[in-house]
């Protein structure tokens, strides 16, 4: 049984927690001091970020669990399921950064992290959002604040270069002083709706996703400009941009390619490219470079998009980890609903629709 699950074992089985079977997550925190001591003088941007992230996630599991961490802290004390899975997800995210930090110092491009790093997925809570929640979110809003101030103000005598960085950051302190307002009455006292508390959830939330970005545009302000601004095979003009070469070798002869272009050409003029597909094939082709994917088959339906198989132990993609063996697609022409799909195999079509 792992750190983290002796732990959510404890959670699961006490009313209360004394404050020694939480000093794991203070110790994995504290990893992240001794590994900048360590790097100190690296000068990898790809080091100094990933420390520097690292950083971002023990100051929100720490603003989380400050109660029952802190060396002040004497008697058991209750933390809130909620406030105890999310502290655990972002802790769990240390160790791995830290590796891919070392693995960066003895081979540049080796720690295969994809960047930018987001926050992931919240933990949700299926009562209305505790107060002490959301006094942890406040608190790890209010360290991240701390954390950029300089590197913002700095910013500033370059509003061009660090536009999107900047626009990021007014996103965040208006957020975080939205969280604020909807959460000082409930700290006065007062009784407000169960919409209040997830109202002040999400702004707290959002700021966060922010300031986790950026952190890393501070230290590679391109990550967020190509965000932002993604650049892909999208762009072409070429209306088999993103046609599977196997697609290509099933189509065969010149008169059924030519009916294909004339398909392709109508799907183009109607289909709106979106920044999240151009940030999905901008991934992809990384990917296929690193060797990380490969293609394995042809979606069954226009534009015939390839299906791509993970090659590596897993790769994170549009949001979503996938692990070797697992299969990937992007579905362009579905009208509605998640289009990002992912199975542990797909089945072979009969024939292909146009």
């Amino acid at each position: 049984m792992g750190l983290f699950d002796r732990i959510r074992d404890v959670f699961n089985h006490q009313e209360s927690s004394p404050p020694e079977h939480l000093e794991g997550y203070r110790r994995i925190g504290d990893q992240v001091y001794e590994a900048k001591v360590e790097l100190a003088d690296e000068q990898n941007p790809t080091v100094r970020l990933l420390l520097r992230v690292a950083e971002v996630f023990q100051i929100m599991g720490n603003a989380l669990l400050r109660d029952v961490i802190s060396p002040s802290t004497t008697s058991a004390r209750r933390v809130a399921d909620i406030t105890h899975e999310q502290a655990e997800t972002w802790y769990g995210h240390i160790p791995d950064l830290l590796i891919a930090a070392r693995k960066e110092v003895l081979y540049a491009e080796s720690s295969r992290v994809e960047l930018p790093i987001q926050i992931g997925e919240r933990v949700e809570s299926q009562d209305m959002c505790p107060l002490s929640h959301l006094i942890g979110l406040r608190r790890a809003a209010n360290g991240l604040e701390d954390l950029v101030a300089d590197d913002i103000s700095r910013m500033r005598a370059d509003k061009d270069r660090y536009r999107q960085i900047l626009f990021l950051y007014e996103e965040a302190r208006t957020r975080r002083s939205t969280g604020d307002a909807l959460v000082g009455p409930v700290m006065n006292g007062e009784r407000v709706p169960h919409e209040t508390h997830e109202d002040a959830k999400e702004q707290y939330w959002q700021a966060l996703a922010n300031y986790l970005l950026i952190v890393q545009g501070i230290e590679n302000d391109s990550l967020i400009t190509e965000l932002f601004s993604p650049h892909s095979k999208l762009d072409l003009e070429d209306v088999w941009k993103v046609t599977a070469q196997l697609a290509l070798e099933d189509i065969g002869d010149a008169e059924k390619r030519d009916q294909t272009n004339q398909e392709l050409e109508s799907f183009w003029d109607s289909h709106r490219i979106t920044d999240e597909e151009r940030r999905y094939e901008h991934t992809v082709e990384k990917l296929v470079v690193r060797g990380d994917i490969q293609e394995n088959g042809y979606w069954y339906r226009i534009p015939f998009q390839p299906v791509y198989m993970v090659t590596a132990s897993r790769i994170d993609i549009a949001g979503h980890k996938i692990s070797r063996g697992h299969e990937f697609v992007w579905d362009y022409g579905k009208e509605a609903g998640q289009r990002f799909l992912s199975r542990s195999e797909f089945r072979y079509a009969d024939e292909r629709f146009h």
